[in-house]
């Protein structure tokens, strides 16, 4: 009776231990994953050709310059973010650059500066998401 008491004890406390996590909002959630990281880009552009794909290898579609490639992104608690260049300067600049983000209450609008966008997925190792501006899209 005792041993059927302590399991049922255990479980009840690993399944309220779970129940904190699954409590956090989306925004929380991906705020934490933009937060606990640091970021590089692999592609900045669009989808020109309009195939649904984005090609990282595509100079047309993809408008990173390879000195971009190794810039670090840090985002930090008080809706600031960093952009700190690394080795590859060789045509960029080599300022560090300061701005400010917001995640809105719904964990999937992305304000970076004044350039609304969204979130499309995100992962502890990958953020996707494409700004609006102007006329296009850009991811």
């Amino acid at each position: 009776m005792k041993k059927a008491l302590l399991s049922s004890f255990l479980l009840i406390t690993l399944l309220a231990g779970c129940k904190k996590d699954d409590d956090a909002s989306l925004q929380e959630k991906r705020r934490k994953i933009i937060l606990d990281g640091s970021w590089n880009l692999i592609y900045r552009g669009e989808d020109i050709n309009k195939d649904g794909v984005y090609d990282i290898e595509d100079d047309f579609e993809n408008f990173l310059a390879e000195c971009q490639k190794d810039d670090t992104y840090t985002f930090a608690n008080d809706n600031k973010y960093t952009i700190a260049p690394n080795a590859n300067t060789n045509g960029c600049t080599t300022e560090t650059i300061h701005g400010s983000w917001l995640l809105n209450s719904d964990g999937i609008n992305l304000v970076m500066d004044t350039y609304p966008g969204a979130i499309d997925s995100i992962s502890n190792n990958y953020l996707r998401y494409h700004l609006n501006i102007g006329d296009y899209t850009t991811y």
